[in-house]
């Protein structure tokens, strides 16, 4: 959802000001379908030298990424053990796999070329 101000809102789209959300002059614009996705990761105010900023960041985003890909790898390491291990876990994943294939099989028969 796009923030805008309350005069420039209403005048693009013709809502009056009073039937708006408006709250301190801006005005949440959800009636006109205006979606938008815009980046909310950032430094509002340099705290000191760019190239510190920077590397700080950088850090900060390495660790959080080392973090939950290394927890993500752990617990897949964890489960395919266990899967492993459990013969009805083998014989239901082999029935899935083998139903993937037969849905893939019947596809290319009755896809034409």
């Amino acid at each position: 959802m796009v923030i805008y101000g309350a005069k420039l809102v209403a005048e693009q789209s013709k809502i009056p000001v009073e039937h708006s959300l408006a709250h301190n002059d801006k005005l949440l614009n959800i009636g006109t379908n205006r979606w938008s996705f815009e980046s909310e990761i950032g430094v509002s105010n340099r705290m000191g030298s760019l190239t510190l900023e920077l590397i700080l960041l950088g850090g900060l985003f390495i660790a959080a990424t080392l973090i939950v890909f290394g927890t993500l790898a752990a617990a897949a390491g964890s489960l395919g053990a266990w899967l492993g291990r459990s013969a009805r876990a083998q014989r239901t994943m082999n029935r899935i796999a083998g139903g993937v294939f037969a849905m893939l099989a019947v596809n290319l028969l009755i896809t034409q070329r």
